[in-house]
């Protein structure tokens, strides 16, 4: 609720902001409303289509909307200005059927309806552009949780246990007994990981093979690293 109040502030600062007669002074509002969230191009070209076609503030809408910082704003004013002639009432008398035509149009409530179909025709295909080009700031991303404790167990296990293969002659042999919690050593930033695998040896016998590994981790960024993996063979 109170971003759509300080959005409808913002637009309304946009239109008073055209009784100035002053382009910056427009510029600067139509700034405001987009970095709060609101759509400036919408806004003036709303404006354009519902004020008189000689009004000053219509003038000062079309040029603020060329002067927007956007190729697709200075498209639709380009439109919008063509449109100002064929909106004109032709000038023929009220005794004719014509003529009540030209005075239903003059109608402020016929006007309005009018120039809202219009808006809605030229601006929707312009909004999906302009939100394109101007997406909207994402969220940034919330902060992950530091590593636990057998958080940090599983991860040095697992890269441990990928060290050491790679120093195997056959890496797809090796088979790790179930380690018990003693075997993984941790501090903050660093730890030990000890036991044994049984692998294939050069002439294909499973034998087994000690090893000690060591690593360091970042809790904080969740990271780990291997600083060394020795293997001892039996």
């Amino acid at each position: 609720m109170v971003g759509k109040l300080y959005k409808e502030s913002l637009l309304a600062a946009l239109r008073e902001s055209l009784d100035s007669s002053d382009l910056e002074s427009v510029k600067r509002a139509a700034d405001s409303l987009h970095q709060g969230g609101g759509d400036p191009v919408a806004a003036l070209s709303n404006i354009v289509l519902n004020e008189l076609p000689d009004s000053d503030q219509r003038t000062l809408a079309l040029r603020a909307l060329k002067h927007l910082d956007s190729s697709t704003a200075a498209s639709i004013a380009e439109r919008l200005r063509g449109t100002s002639t064929s909106r004109e009432p032709r000038r023929t008398t009220l005794g004719t059927p014509s003529g009540q035509a030209c005075a239903s149009q003059r109608d402020p409530s016929k006007w309005w309806i009018f120039g809202s179909l219009t808006a809605l025709a030229i601006l929707w295909p312009a909004y999906s552009v302009y939100r394109f080009n101007h997406p909207r700031p994402s969220e940034p991303p919330k902060p992950m949780s530091p590593w636990t404790e057998q958080e940090v167990d599983f991860e040095a296990r697992s890269a441990c246990r990928s060290a050491v293969r790679q120093q195997l002659r056959d890496p797809d042999s090796a088979d790790f007994p179930a380690l018990s919690p003693s075997e993984v050593r941790t501090s903050y930033t660093s730890g030990t990981v000890t036991g044994y695998l049984h692998a294939s040896n050069g002439l294909g016998l499973k034998v087994r093979a000690d090893y000690l590994c060591t690593f360091e981790v970042d809790r904080r960024a969740r990271t780990l690293s291997v600083l060394e993996a020795d293997l001892i063979q039996r």
